[in-house]
């Protein structure tokens, strides 16, 4: 029962810094985008 914890609690980890990566990723793109646009 431990270990189906366990696997289940990593799963959930490596979902969830998936997700934030992708948005963290989505906000620097977004950052970038609008200090490119502000310099021209």
């Amino acid at each position: 029962m431990i270990y189906i914890t366990l696997i289940a609690a990593a799963l959930l980890s490596t979902y969830l810094v998936r997700f934030t990566v992708k948005e963290i990723k989505q906000h620097i793109t977004k950052e970038a985008d609008r200090i490119i646009n502000t310099r021209q």
